[in-house]
């Protein structure tokens, strides 16, 4: 309100989205996306309310998603 901006870096997209009014998604150094968490779902055409879902996809973390839940599933198995 006062003309001020405040970086916030986090990997917590629940902080993100209830502290911040634009957001940016950084991926390899790189800006892939940037604006307001509903600017964010509209330019992406993101069917989720889930902004966790939205970041994954822009950063292709979804792949590491499946690859850790099978090697924990993988450790699971062999307890």
């Amino acid at each position: 309100s006062e003309g001020k901006t405040v970086f916030l870096s986090t990997h917590s997209m629940e902080i993100a989205e209830e502290l911040c009014d634009r957001i940016s998604i950084i991926s390899h150094g790189e800006i892939v996306a940037s604006g307001s968490v509903s600017e964010l779902k509209q330019q992406q055409q993101h069917c989720s309310d889930n902004l966790e879902d939205l970041f994954l996809q822009l950063t292709g973390a979804f792949e590491l998603q499946e690859v850790i839940a099978a090697l924990r599933n993988n450790q699971n198995q062999s307890v």
